[in-house]
């Protein structure tokens, strides 16, 4: 088993058009993984442990400026692709008001700061049984939300008001040429089917979202005191299987 750690810090800027880059760091950061700044909150920045296939995830200081910093964070030997499987184990939360996402297509952005397609749950106002798929870029501060899924029935447990189901939850993001598709469940069920609309749900991408990239996840709003715990980050490419012989035949003609 091997320990590390390392600290993405978004460092404050005089240019609201000019986005962080990763720096500060605590130790030299550890060859399986590596991470970059979404959105930036002033000079706040994420501690990232990993012991085995364990991620922990805290606050780099005592004092946060806003606890609006939202990050990606992938394998280092994870390999760019256009269509991929990521998923991931959330095991553990100090407060459900932070927020964990899995992320696909991330790429990191010169100077700093990348663009990806997320799957979150949702923090305000409550409702973590909500899920939001997001675009990023944090080039040109692209936050586009484009698709929204209540999983209530299958995250959530009935009261008023309505709880969510305690953790761990397994999340798993998959994207194939421009369609995203998600499913999460409670890893005390069985994992259930792709295409389920009791676990998960499917969008089109637009046509300008990211083409390739990076499978690993997201976390955000984080603040003092408070932590998140991923584990089994893992990622599978997609194989799109070729056109029927007769189909790559008529078009030839």
């Amino acid at each position: 088993m091997r320990s590390s750690a390392f600290a993405v810090l978004a460092l404050a800027t005089v240019s609201v058009a000019s986005f962080p880059s990763i720096g500060g760091a605590r130790t030299s950061p550890p060859t399986i993984l590596r991470a970059a700044v979404l959105t930036p909150d002033g000079t706040d920045g994420y501690v990232y442990d990993t012991i085995g296939n364990t991620i922990n995830v805290s606050m780099s200081r005592q004092t946060a400026v806003g606890g609006n910093l939202r990050t990606v964070f992938w394998p280092a030997d994870a390999v760019s692709r256009r269509d991929v499987t990521s998923c991931a184990t959330w095991s553990r939360e100090s407060s459900d008001r932070l927020q964990q996402g899995v992320a696909v297509r991330i790429s990191e952005r010169p100077g700093g700061g990348a663009q990806a397609i997320t799957v979150t749950k949702n923090v305000f106002p409550f409702g973590s049984w909500v899920f939001n798929v997001h675009v990023w870029d944090s080039a040109t501060a692209r936050m586009l939300q484009i698709a929204s899924v209540n999983l209530a029935g299958a995250l959530s447990r009935p009261g008023a008001p309505p709880t969510p189901q305690p953790l761990p939850w397994r999340v798993c993001a998959r994207v194939v040429g421009r369609t995203f598709t998600f499913k999460a469940w409670r890893v005390a069920v069985d994992e259930p089917a792709w295409g389920d609309p009791h676990f998960g749900g499917s969008v089109r991408l637009p046509a300008d979202a990211p083409a390739v990239g990076y499978p690993g996840a997201y976390i955000g709003h984080l603040q003092p005191g408070t932590s998140a715990t991923f584990v089994d980050l893992t990622a599978t490419p997609v194989v799109v299987p070729p056109p029927p012989t007769d189909a790559v035949t008529a078009l030839a003609r």
